[in-house]
């Protein structure tokens, strides 16, 4: 069996749920979208004709090696709202080199080698980003939505779902497939944590595991909820342009520096 057959076999039983991840859990349809596209995109062109049980670890950090220069890249549909271009990279490397383990894992547990040669590769920082919106990036947001929203061509659902991402920081996939069934908006907490703990509640049920508590306990811890009001507030006084002045312990902090 080749590398190409293998990838055709893994997403075909991830897609039917014969296989789950790590965590015993079924993909996502918009994960598996993203596997297939860096099978078709990296992993077969480098990999596909290789059989799997000629890989070596110098064939993984070859192939990751060339998805970090950009060697190859190419246009695909993602999803309904049209294409994207994949390229390499960094990022691209590591996570592409990370669905390959995931991949010969599964070549390990269907007999068709004994190792997994991807184990024990170096894999590069993926380069995540984690800049956040300045004031007045905020503020320009903001009115661009105003003009948007007065624009008749405009979709209007899509400019909610927009400002919905920016008060909720969910991703695209979860606020573009919420339904309101999915939506409790009387009980925020239940009435069993009353804002406690995991651990006292888990001391209190007689549990030895915290996640055997997590089980049972499906709402937000009230801390966590009044911390994404203030903050989902925050970013709503900033979009509609309300700016506050500096906090004295940022003024005394800057002043330092």
């Amino acid at each position: 069996m080749s590398i190409g057959d293998l990838c055709d076999r893994y997403l075909a039983d991830m897609e039917t749920g014969r296989l789950l991840t790590r965590h015993r859990q079924i993909k996502k349809p918009s994960t598996l979208r993203i596997d297939r596209s860096r099978v078709e995109v990296h992993i077969r062109p480098l990999l596909g004709a290789v059989p799997v049980a000629a890989l070596t670890r110098e064939d993984a950090e070859r192939a990751m090696s060339l998805i970090a220069e950009g060697r190859i890249s190419q246009q695909v549909r993602r999803d309904k709202y049209g294409l994207s271009n994949v390229r390499g990279g960094r990022g691209a490397a590591s996570r592409t080199i990370g669905l390959l383990g995931a991949i010969l894992t599964y070549a390990v547990r269907l007999g068709l080698r004994a190792d997994n040669p991807v184990h024990g590769v170096v894999r590069p920082a993926d380069g995540r980003r984690e800049r956040r919106l300045r004031v007045e990036e905020y503020v320009a947001l903001g009115e661009g939505l105003l003009v948007a929203e007065d624009d008749t061509e405009v979709w209007a659902p899509g400019l909610v779902a927009i400002r919905f991402l920016l008060l909720t920081g969910w991703r695209r996939g979860e606020v573009l497939g919420l339904r309101w069934p999915d939506i409790d908006l009387a009980r925020r907490t239940a009435p069993a944590d009353l804002g406690l703990a995991d651990a006292t509640i888990g001391t209190l049920l007689g549990h030895r595991d915290h996640t055997i508590t997590q089980r049972y306990i499906h709402s937000a811890d009230a801390a966590l909820l009044a911390a994404a009001d203030a903050v989902a507030e925050r970013t709503a006084e900033l979009m509609a342009g309300i700016v506050r002045p500096p906090h004295p312990t940022q003024v005394l902090a800057s002043s330092i520096a």
